[in-house]
């Protein structure tokens, strides 16, 4: 008797924490779209109704350091710089703190990092493309556009590719922007 109490106070307390997970669960979905949402009006809190901006690639980098994370793709990665971009995307105060440079972070590992410079120039956009394949030199012959390899390093330059040589990672970025309206024309 003892022992099929202490089973059903047992299956209660499974029940409960079960119930406890998946209210901790939704609470963290809803503030990180709360986060995301806050994310996007501050992006947007500029002189007028539409910036743009220009990006940092986004890093298959897998580590928790911003420093390396700039590195791996070929940005400048000083502490200068860093409160550079920290300024840029809204971070005011930047000291380099374990949170400010796992945010900063974050954003660079989902191509959302916006770069300090360059953002008072104007900038003329590949019109965006329904192709729905994996090759940039597709995508761009799906707008009519010059595909050449020459071409193609001069659209990576203007875009922040760094080193352009057409590896798959370089084009993959660059059909993902062109597929976005965001591949700048060179």
């Amino acid at each position: 008797m003892q022992e099929k109490i202490e089973n059903e106070r047992n299956k209660e307390l499974n029940e409960k924490i079960m119930q406890e997970e998946k209210k901790r669960i939704q609470l963290q979905k809803e503030m990180e779209e709360k986060r995301r949402i806050e994310e996007e009006k501050r992006r947007n809190k500029v002189g007028c109704p539409n910036p743009i901006w220009i990006y940092f690639p986004k890093t298959s980098y897998n580590g928790c350091s911003i420093v390396d994370g700039l590195k791996s793709i070929g940005a400048n990665s000083t502490y200068d710089y860093r409160c550079l971009i920290a300024a840029k995307n809204g971070i005011d105060g930047y000291i380099g703190t374990p949170e400010q440079n796992i945010h900063m972070l974050n954003l660079l590992k989902n191509g959302l990092l916006i770069k300090p410079e360059n953002q008072n120039k104007i900038f003329i956009y590949f019109p965006g493309t329904n192709y729905n394949g994996c090759s940039i030199v597709d995508g761009l012959k799906s707008i009519g556009a010059e595909s050449s390899y020459n071409y193609r390093c001069l659209i990576a330059e203007k875009n922040g590719i760094d080193g352009y040589i057409g590896t798959a990672e370089q084009n993959i970025h660059m059909l993902n922007l062109l597929k976005s309206g965001r591949l700048l024309r060179p």
